[in-house]
């Protein structure tokens, strides 16, 4: 799913990513443990083909919706921010996000992005309820989805392995 016009907040600009975009900093994120450390795609090797395939398919894609965080003033492709499986029957998506300029990190760009693209879920896609999957030890992850409103409503004991040891994953969810 694409874009028709970028979501603008305070600082940011959340819009389409292109393939193109794969040729900034995006490559670079996706081969950064730190980055990677808490995401499904650190299972994954990732090149600048593999990820303008990977925009191509999102792009294409009606239940998914792909979007790079940019900041307003200085233009930075600074991260990206997505919608998936999102369902209108049930009205439900799921959401994720990396902050993949290590730099930009707790900053609350993460939660204003967040905070925008839900927005935009209820009021323009008609969305009535928005879920997050986060790692008990991703403290920064957790506290951006909590300031943008979510509540956690579940804990899955020793869901995922993090460099090779068991880890909780906190269900977080939000009602727009």
């Amino acid at each position: 799913m694409r874009l028709d016009a970028p979501l603008e907040s305070k600082r940011l600009l959340l819009r389409t990513l292109t393939p193109r975009d794969a040729e900034g900093p995006y490559l670079s994120w996706f081969q950064n443990p730190d980055v990677l450390r808490f995401l499904e795609a650190r299972f994954d090797t990732h090149t600048r083909e593999s990820i303008e395939d990977y925009i191509t398919a999102a792009n294409d894609d009606p239940a998914e919706l792909l979007l790079g965080i940019f900041l307003k003033n200085a233009g930075g492709h600074i991260g990206n921010i997505k919608l998936h499986y999102i369902n209108p029957n049930y009205k439900r998506a799921d959401i994720g996000i990396v902050i993949g300029e290590r730099g930009q990190w707790g900053k609350g760009f993460a939660t204003e992005a967040i905070k925008t693209i839900v927005s935009y879920a209820g009021d323009v896609l008609g969305l009535h309820r928005i879920v997050a999957g986060c790692h008990a030890d991703n403290v920064g992850s957790c506290r951006a989805f909590m300031k943008a409103d979510f509540e956690k409503e579940g804990r899955l004991r020793h869901h995922d392995r993090i460099d090779g040891e068991w880890v909780d994953v906190f269900i977080l969810g939000r009602l727009l």
